[in-house]
C-alpha cells in the first residue's frame, strides 16, 4: 500500500517538473531601440523559446533563438536596413542560453550567454516568474549594447543616431 501511495505522489509530482508550453500567442519578445527624437521596437515573428521547471516550480533552463531574417520592426526599408547592419546573410541566428539562475537581494536573475553577429556575450537578465498552478508567466528585462558583439553606432546624415543600448523584453505565457 505504501508502495503505492508513494508512486502515486511521484507520478503526481513528476507531472509537473520539465518544459513549459508556451502560448506564443499570448506571450511576446521585443527589443526597443532609441534613436534620434524616436524609438521603435523590433520584434522576432518567428522563433524558438524553451523553458524548462523543476518540481517545485522554480526555474532550470531557458533558450531563445531566432534568425536575423525573422525579425521586423514593421517597415521594409528599415527592416531591409537592419539586416544589412546586422550582416544577416554571414550571422543568420541570434539566441540566448540560460546558464544559472542567481537570487540577488530578493530578486531572481538569469544568467547566460547571449549570441549575436558570431559573438557570444554573457548578459544577466532579471527576471519575475510566477506559477500559479498549472499556469506560468515569466518576465524580464535586460540591455544589450550593440557595439559589445561588433556592431557599429548607426548614424545617418551625420546627426541621426541609433544609441547602441538596446532593451530586450519579454512576457512569456504558459502551462506545466
Amino acid at each position: 500500500m505504501h508502495k503505492l501511495l508513494f508512486l502515486a505522489m511521484w507520478v503526481a509530482v513528476g507531472a509537473f517538473a520539465g518544459e513549459v508550453a508556451l502560448d506564443k500567442e499570448a506571450g511576446w519578445i521585443k527589443a526597443r531601440a532609441h534613436a534620434t527624437g524616436h524609438e521603435f521596437e523590433t520584434v522576432p515573428q518567428e522563433y524558438e523559446v524553451h523553458v524548462m521547471l523543476d518540481d517545485a516550480g522554480g526555474l532550470t533552463g531557458a533558450t531563445f533563438s531566432c534568425k536575423v531574417m525573422d525579425l521586423t520592426t514593421f517597415k521594409k526599408k528599415r527592416d531591409k536596413e537592419m539586416f544589412h547592419w546586422l550582416e544577416s546573410d554571414a550571422h543568420p541566428t541570434l539566441g540566448f542560453t540560460m546558464e544559472s539562475l542567481e537570487n540577488r537581494d530578493g530578486a531572481q536573475v538569469m544568467v547566460g550567454s547571449f549570441h549575436l553577429h558570431e559573438m557570444t556575450q554573457k548578459i544577466e537578465v532579471p527576471i519575475t516568474l510566477s506559477v500559479n498552478g498549472d499556469a506560468v508567466t515569466l518576465d524580464g528585462s535586460a540591455v544589450l549594447n550593440t557595439e559589445t558583439f561588433g556592431l557599429p553606432i548607426i548614424r545617418k546624415m551625420g546627426f541621426l543616431t541609433v544609441k547602441p543600448e538596446v532593451e530586450v523584453t519579454f512576457h512569456l505565457v504558459g502551462t506545466r
